[in-house]
């Protein structure tokens, strides 16, 4: 992790006259060059607090945008709603929602758009979106874009879909009474369980109490795995997929930018640690 050598200061302008860009403009993880767009992270409330509709109770529990208040919250708050507003002209670089997430078919269909419209940007974002029954085809329309990088969101607690109903009957797929009495063509019998199989994942670790769950995934999924920088790669190995964890997080490579594994690279699966200091165990093994 960069450490600072001592805090930063951060000079908000005086706004009269001036309008604040829905988008912001680097951090130390990123970059300095890449723009960002952000909303309020968790399960969406009454107040409109969350846009996250595909959350689970592991992301829920260490999610650190949920913490963020002040001006930057009331900037995220501003991005509620279906409108995404125009990609700034100097963008070439943009994480979408390094706060919340997609929430709407509508919203979805605007950073299509705005995407379609800036062929000269190249977008990238996680989603746990993909969940969602209602908000999946549109994410595999996002993520078709040949200028997006899109991830289905993972972690250990819930790899699959929610349950959903039966478009025969309407009862939930598994529930006792649908298996018994929908007949077997109806197509609910026959579902794929992860809609995601051909999505890049990005995958959360989280060092459990091992006195609870243990440590997921296990020390020995850990690999040495030649890497593309030089230098060898730490990985875990999800169904036989290499999950690159991220070089920023292990100290490995300063920022995004530098890194570029996530919006320039074509397959492989990432890995995020938990955000607090946490060092990543050493196993060196070999393929």
């Amino acid at each position: 992790m960069t450490q600072l050598a001592r805090p930063l200061i951060v000079y908000l302008p005086d706004t009269r006259g001036v309008e604040i860009s829905r988008y912001g403009r680097g951090n130390m993880k990123l970059g300095a060059s890449v723009f960002t767009y952000s909303r309020p992270a968790g399960q969406p409330t009454e107040d409109g607090w969350g846009t996250c509709p595909g959350s689970t109770a592991e992301c829920e529990a260490v999610c650190y945008a949920k913490r963020i208040g002040g001006d930057v919250f009331d900037v995220y708050q501003r991005n509620v709603g279906n409108d995404v507003p125009p990609i700034p002209d100097e963008a070439r670089l943009l994480r979408i929602h390094v706060s919340g997430d997609f929430d709407t078919p509508e919203y979805i269909r605007a950073w299509i758009a705005r995407l379609r419209e800036r062929p000269d940007v190249t977008a990238w974002a996680y989603t746990r979106s993909w969940r969602c029954h209602s908000l999946l085809e549109f994410l595999e329309e996002l993520r078709a874009l040949p200028n997006v990088q899109l991830f289905a969101s993972m972690d250990a607690s819930t790899p699959e879909l929610p349950p959903a109903p039966c478009h025969t009957c309407g009862m939930e797929r598994e529930n006792e009474q649908h298996l018994a009495a929908c007949p077997d063509d109806c197509g609910a019998h026959d579902y794929v369980r992860d809609p995601v199989r051909s999505w890049r994942r990005a995958w959360l670790w989280r060092n459990f109490d091992a006195a609870v769950a243990g440590q997921w995934p296990p020390e020995d999924r850990l690999v040495a795995w030649p890497g593309a920088h030089g230098d060898d790669m730490r990985v875990v190995l999800i169904d036989s997929t290499p999950s690159y964890t991220c070089p920023e997080e292990t100290g490995r490579q300063p920022n995004c930018v530098a890194c570029g594994y996530c919006f320039k690279g074509q397959q492989h699966d990432v890995t995020f640690l938990e955000h607090h200091p946490k060092t990543l165990p050493v196993v060196e093994h070999a393929l």
